[in-house]
């Protein structure tokens, strides 16, 4: 289960009324299709404002309560992701708070080399941020949403909107690009229809009509 096109101006409302740690998350979320753990796992080396990347190098890992950063576990999730404007604008005003904060707590802010915190600068949790959503979004249409259905929702929207399957895998930092399209089976179906039915309406466009076709006229 994914947002649809329909589903998404109702959807980001919620989200982009006001500015929070929070919302800045699920959005970044969303605009990328990154595994919550490499979203958690940035730090601001890894965001370049001036050429427009976000570099995946990291995930935030937990084992038991300890959170630490480690490889992503493919050589393809190592990857770059370029940024909109509204996904800079986003991040830019995060570090902008994240710096007020971080002046206001001095050396007690844990990690300010991390882009996304707790609010006493600590590793985010991603069980305690998937819980955080359910909450958020608890008597809503979207209540079936977890942070990894973002990232389904992030391909499907591409994939509906013809990118291609080979781009889509190394955007999601796939190992192969068969495992994109397994779990993409239904998208990739429906777009193959859709495909089949615009090269219908395409050569009925360049048909002679009727009265031509039987030298009427």
């Amino acid at each position: 289960m994914y947002l649809t096109a329909e589903e998404l101006p109702k959807f980001l409302d919620l989200f982009t009324k006001e500015y929070s740690a929070f919302n800045t998350i699920i959005l970044t979320l969303l605009h990328t299709g990154m595994r919550s753990g490499e979203c958690l796992g940035l730090q601001w080396e890894d965001i370049d404002f001036e050429q427009r990347k976000i570099h995946i190098r990291h995930n935030l890992t937990d084992v038991g309560g300890n959170h630490f950063l480690t490889t992503p576990k493919t050589a393809t999730s190592v990857r770059d992701l370029y940024m909109s404007d509204k996904l800079m604008a986003l991040l830019k005003k995060h570090k902008y708070e994240q710096r007020k904060l971080q002046l206001a707590m001095g050396s007690e802010f844990k990690h300010p080399e991390m882009v996304f915190t707790s609010s006493t600068g600590n590793y985010k949790d991603r069980s305690c941020l998937n819980t955080s959503l359910k909450r958020f979004l608890k008597g809503t249409e979207f209540e079936y949403l977890t942070l990894h259905k973002l990232r389904h929702t992030n391909a499907t929207l591409l994939l509906n909107n013809g990118s291609v399957l080979k781009i889509i895998s190394a955007h999601l930092g796939h190992s192969d690009i068969q495992i994109t399209a397994s779990t993409y089976t239904t998208v990739l179906d429906s777009s193959r229809k859709k495909t089949t039915e615009l090269m219908e309406q395409i050569l009925s466009e360049q048909t002679p009509n009727k009265h031509q076709q039987l030298g009427i006229g």
